[in-house]
């Protein structure tokens, strides 16, 4: 019974990962949820001598608010980040000497964008 309920929980655990088909482009490590779209023209990267400044925005007709967060909860926490914020619009994550912040610019469609920048 134990080894079910082990199973179980590591499945459940498995499930925001599985849901990735990739890498947000620019991120090393931050997964891309499926049916969410880069916004090309408005990522860069940006480096200087303090870490690098990296930002990306994605649209979504598909995925609500919600999942969006949710997804992006579970699935960071995964890779070792923090959450330090949550608001309706806003998630903010720490990991080591960076900090990742996820803004819903729009929720109709979905509208996020994610920077990553050295934690002050």
């Amino acid at each position: 019974m134990k080894k079910v309920a082990l199973y179980c929980l590591l499945f459940v655990l498995c499930l925001p990962m599985a849901a990735a088909a990739e890498w947000l482009p620019n991120f090393e490590d931050v997964p891309m949820m499926e049916n969410i779209h880069v916004i090309e023209e408005e990522s860069f990267v940006f480096s200087q001598s303090e870490g690098k400044i990296v930002q990306t925005t994605i649209v979504s007709e598909e995925v609500s608010r919600r999942q969006f967060q949710n997804f992006y909860s579970a699935a960071l926490r995964e890779l070792g980040w923090k959450r330090t914020r949550s608001t309706r619009a806003l998630q903010t994550f720490t990991r080591g000497d960076e900090e990742l912040n996820i803004e819903i610019t729009e929720t109709d469609p979905l509208v996020a964008q994610f920077t990553l920048t050295p934690k002050e």
